[in-house]
């Protein structure tokens, strides 16, 4: 399977600074990936959490074995990279409490399989034949309780709902939620920080995305982002599958 990629980022219209980071395969391995990890806002240095969070899975994924990688590998990388941020808190007080959201998705030719690894409320989605399908469930107390089957005489407030549950920079991080999926070829892959789905939604997102055109789309996506306010730092990568 061959695939295209397109990918940005940008501030947004209201923060001071983008603490978002991304990175894709660069060739160094017959590993396809791509990883987006979102700085959480109103935590301290966001942006170094997230930098060091994409460097750990570059360096891994791109050093990485197709014969041998696995879910299982990709958790160890995970949690390498949780641990790689954690410790920077140890070694400088003033980054104590930083963390980032992260989604990474793996293709491997040798094992025929398609990854995602996610923690926090960075998403993955699959667009196939104009359906947008989320392939992710954020790590938030909101939906922690739902999947749980546990339910709450008092209502979460829509701030307490999204409190992030699972991210790396904790010392109780459990790994990143990892899954297999299926994808064939026409598929677009949509990884994305919550700049770009918290502003448009999804059938918004379906109308910008030209199967044809991923650098026109991405352009698309971002400037969309931005003329509806862009509250967020808004990171994408969009890889269409042949």
């Amino acid at each position: 399977m061959k695939f295209d990629i397109a990918a940005r980022s940008d501030i947004g219209r209201v923060r001071k600074r983008n603490e978002d980071a991304f990175a894709v395969t660069d060739g160094q391995t017959d590993l396809f990936w791509a990883v987006v990890c979102d700085g959480m806002g109103g935590h301290v240095h966001g942006d170094l959490a997230a930098q060091t969070a994409v460097a750990v899975f570059q360096k891994s994924l791109n050093s990485a074995k197709t014969e041998t990688f696995d879910q299982n590998i990709l958790n160890k990388i995970s949690q390498a990279a949780n641990q790689a941020v954690v410790d920077i808190q140890d070694q400088d007080g003033k980054t104590f409490g930083m963390g980032a959201t992260a989604v990474c998705f793996v293709s491997n030719p040798s094992k025929q399989n398609h990854l995602v690894a996610h923690a926090g409320d960075s998403r993955l989605y699959r667009l196939r034949n104009a359906t947008l399908e989320k392939m992710t469930i954020d790590h938030n107390l909101g939906e922690d309780l739902q999947r749980s089957g546990k339910t709450t005489d008092i209502p979460l407030s829509y701030r307490f709902a999204q409190q992030i549950t699972r991210f790396i920079g904790s010392e109780t991080f459990p790994g990143a939620e990892i899954s297999e999926f299926e994808i064939q070829s026409g598929d677009i892959i949509l990884l994305c920080s919550d700049g770009l789905y918290g502003v448009l939604p999804d059938e918004k997102v379906i109308e910008l995305i030209d199967p044809e055109n991923l650098e026109t789309s991405a352009d698309r996506l971002i400037q969309t982002t931005l003329d509806n306010g862009a509250p967020d730092n808004v990171t994408l990568i969009l890889i269409r599958t042949a």
